[in-house]
């Protein structure tokens, strides 16, 4: 259902876009900060593709203005990712007042062509205002200048990001603050004026098994946290599981997600999964990826996984429900039998209310 944020782009990683309330709300700032190596740029990549699958989809005009200020982005690795960087137009400097005259003068021809716009800012850690480039100047304005600076901005951004229903999407280094844990830079601009905050940390080394037997590292596991979210409830975790340079893999978060909420039984080395009364084994991803492949009663588990995801939120988040209650009721109808779920009065309310001002 759609509300008064005008569309949800999904990145189609059930666990991802779930705990943000349904993928990212349009028009809203996104913040992603956590230490180097936690694939802070690789996240906006995968936000980056299901905006562009999303809007190519409805068949609208859209484009994606990514921002340097490492000069450090792989293109070669993105187009290997499978992220259409074609329609991708770059932008490099180090200089914050040029990175936020860029995307207001990109917004406001955004207006004008009523072209949808994803801009990622990559990152706030590396950039620096005008006056800190030059030598005998690079301590002018005080420790407070940068955070102004950005803070000014953010503010001026707010409103023609929210009529041209784009996303901002931050990138940011974050250092280790001891008792108060990991602390974005940048100042309180971008804790004030995002919609949703997430942080990542490195969870461990992810390892798989080879068909001759040996076992090696194909990846991380990431921790993932909505510190701050203003669509969903906030607090969030799930962990993604990257594996080498082709990014999140999605059936690899999917089963780790089910089987931490204990929605796959495990049994030993075993993973178990009921659907239609009926309970299907497999000993790990790869062997569950063949089998969706090859054989045609596991043809329908990777959509019954999605919406055992979906089932979950609704059943934490009435909210959540309410949104998403035509999607449970399919998902239903196709696994369980028919509908089940049924809003209650308040709920009624206010899917009655969305719906009247839904665009």
């Amino acid at each position: 259902m759609e509300s008064d944020i005008a569309y949800w782009s999904t990145t189609g990683i059930g666990p991802l876009d779930s705990m943000m309330g349904g993928g990212l709300p349009s028009g809203r700032i996104l913040e992603i900060y956590g230490q180097e190596s936690v694939a802070k740029t690789t996240l906006a990549l995968e936000f980056a593709r299901g905006f562009c699958n999303y809007h190519k989809k409805k068949k609208n005009k859209y484009k994606v203005l990514y921002i340097e200020t490492e000069s450090s982005l792989d293109r070669v690795r993105t187009k290997y990712m499978g992220i259409p960087i074609e329609i991708f137009e770059f932008y490099e400097t180090q200089i914050i007042e040029e990175v936020f005259e860029k995307i207001l003068t990109t917004l406001k021809e955004a207006e004008k062509t009523e072209v949808y716009y994803f801009i990622v800012f990559d990152t706030l850690a590396a950039a620096k205002c005008k006056v800190e480039m030059s030598e005998k100047s690079k301590y002018a304005g005080g420790m407070m200048l940068k955070p102004r600076t950005i803070n000014d901005y953010l503010a001026r951004i707010v409103k023609p990001l929210s009529t041209t229903n784009s996303i901002l999407c931050l990138p940011n280094q974050a250092y280790d603050g001891g008792k108060k844990g990991l602390i974005a830079k940048g100042g309180m601009g971008p804790k004030y004026y995002s919609s949703i905050r997430i942080k990542l940390d490195k969870g461990f080394n992810y390892k798989t098994m080879l068909p001759t037997g040996e076992e090696v590292t194909v990846g991380i596991g990431v921790n993932v946290t909505t510190v701050k979210n203003k669509v969903f409830l906030p607090n969030q975790e799930i962990i993604i599981i990257l594996k080498g340079e082709k990014g999140i893999d999605e059936l690899e978060t999917l089963v780790f997600f089910l089987v931490q909420k204990e929605l796959i039984k495990l049994s030993g080395s075993w993973k178990k999964i009921k659907i239609r009364n009926k309970e299907l084994s497999f000993q790990s991803v790869r062997k569950l990826r063949e089998h969706i492949e090859k054989k045609e009663e596991w043809k329908e588990v990777h959509d019954y996984m999605k919406f055992l995801v979906l089932n979950y939120y609704c059943s934490i988040s009435p909210l959540f429900k309410i949104r998403f209650i035509k999607e449970l009721w399919k998902g239903e109808a196709k696994f369980a039998g028919g509908k089940k779920t049924k809003l209650l009065e308040d709920e009624q309310t206010t899917y009655d209310y969305a719906k009247s001002i839904s665009t």
